[in-house]
């Protein structure tokens, strides 16, 4: 879907010591979890100094015009341009109530498709959306459309999914964050990202890192205190090489229940995730990156 140039782009985004957010895209669908997220969007770009875009992609179907007609929804060919104006006005009026300097853009064409390409086009460092989960599968699946972007598109999403819950907006004020980190190369880059966020937020950070009793190494008795004493030498490790040295909490679980465990705890206003193998092929879909996303009771920074 994306060149090599741009996956090495992202690559280089990752690596990147400093949180380099200076361009946020916020796909808009006039949806209420959408208009939730809106604040967020201000909010970010206000404290990273980042500029901001709010997209709305234009569903072309041939579709005829109706009584039950939606132009929000859909469009046809003939009466395109009536339905773009009318569209961007409602934009500009939904951001300007917020803040007038994000800037306005309607496109034509499928959601996933068009952010795609604007992400690949306008050198958006950020991607800010809601879920969109509906249904009786809810707590199996994220929205379509985030899904899609979170599997397909190569750049950092904040994205929430509890925008009915009327305290979200007590996380807009990111005060407390918890970043889950694995003994790797992404690992230590997520904590100097995660560790830069804290410091522009001037926020308290806490790591989470979750050691199974097993992961390929066998101790005697296979005794998982001897798992979590190596993987705790290796964290501790790690923050020599990012000069950090924030609390990290080391336990046996799976790594969805124990992110979501401490958000809890610690009263988080986000979480910071890497991808891990959310890029690597089919097995990006079994990903606990997905549970993390869904269950999390405050926003989800996946880089």
């Amino acid at each position: 879907m994306f060149s090599r140039a741009y996956h090495g782009r992202r690559n280089a985004l990752l690596l990147g010591v400093a949180t380099t957010f200076r361009h946020i895209l916020f796909p808009v669908d006039f949806s209420e979890p959408c208009l939730a997220v809106l604040p967020f969007v201000k909010g970010m770009a206000d404290r990273l100094g980042a500029r901001a875009t709010a997209l709305h992609a234009i569903y072309d179907a041939p579709l005829p015009v109706g009584p039950d007609f939606d132009p929000t929804i859909a469009i046809v060919p003939q009466n395109y341009e009536a339905v773009h104006e009318a569209i961007a006005a409602r934009l500009n009026a939904l951001v300007a109530s917020v803040s007038s300097e994000i800037a306005v853009v309607c496109e034509q064409g499928d959601a996933a498709r068009v952010i795609g390409e604007y992400v690949k086009t306008h050198q958006v460092d950020l991607i800010m959306m809601p879920t969109h989960g509906h249904g009786p599968c809810r707590r199996m699946l994220l929205g379509s459309l985030t899904a899609k972007v979170l599997h397909d598109i190569d750049c950092p999403v904040w994205t929430a999914a509890h925008t009915s819950d009327p305290r979200l907006l007590a996380h807009a004020d990111c005060k407390n964050i918890v970043c889950a980190v694995d003994h790797n190369e992404e690992g230590l880059q997520v904590l100097k990202r995660a560790a830069d966020l804290a410091k522009t937020w001037k926020a308290r950070l806490c790591l989470v890192h979750a050691a199974p009793v097993m992961d390929g190494i066998i101790f005697a008795d296979d005794d998982p205190r001897e798992v979590r004493n190596v993987r705790r030498g290796e964290i501790n490790k790690m923050q020599r090489d990012a000069g950090t040295g924030f609390d990290a909490i080391i336990e046996s679980a799976e790594v969805g229940d124990l992110v979501n465990k401490v958000a809890v705890r610690r009263d988080a206003d986000l979480v910071v995730i890497g991808r891990g193998k959310l890029q690597q092929g089919l097995g990006r879909l079994l990903t606990q990156a997905f549970d993390i996303v869904r269950e999390s009771p405050c926003p989800v920074l996946t880089l």
